[in-house]
C-alpha cells in the first residue's frame, strides 16, 4: 500500500496498520517492483533486510532484478552499520551511480 503524501496528515494510524500489518513489507514491495516505474533517484535507509528474504515467498537476488521493472539512475544508500554494503532495499536495482552516505547513523547521537 502506498499513500500520497498529500493525505498523509489524514490517515487513521491504527486502521492502517490493521489493514497493512506488520511483516508483509517484502510482499508490498514485490508488488511495487514489478510495476514499470523511472526514477532519476532512490534514497534507501536500511541494513541487509531485503524483500526477497523475509516476505511469504523468498526469492533469490536474481530473480528479484528480473522482476524489478523500475529503472533508476542513482541510488543514495544509507546503510545502518556498513560503509560498503548497499541497504537491502536497492539490492534489485541496477543503476548507473551508486553514492554510499558512510557513518551517517554515528550522527544522529
Amino acid at each position: 500500500v502506498v499513500y500520497p503524501y498529500e493525505l498523509i496528515h489524514t490517515l487513521d494510524v491504527d486502521k492502517v496498520y490493521t489493514e497493512v500489518g506488520r511483516g508483509n513489507e517484502g510482499d508490498i514491495f514485490k508488488t511495487l517492483l514489478s510495476e514499470e516505474k523511472t526514477y532519476k533517484t532512490a534514497i534507501v535507509f536500511g541494513d541487509n533486510d531485503h524483500p526477497g528474504g523475509y516476505a511469504s515467498r523468498k526469492i533469490s537476488d536474481a530473480d528479484g532484478k528480473k522482476l524489478c521493472k523500475w529503472k533508476v539512475d542513482k541510488v543514495i544508500s544509507f546503510h545502518r552499520t556498513s560503509n560498503t554494503d548497499l541497504a537491502g532495499y536497492s539490492r534489485w536495482f541496477t543503476p548507473k551511480e551508486i553514492e554510499r552516505i558512510k557513518d551517517w547513523v554515528k550522527y544522529l547521537n
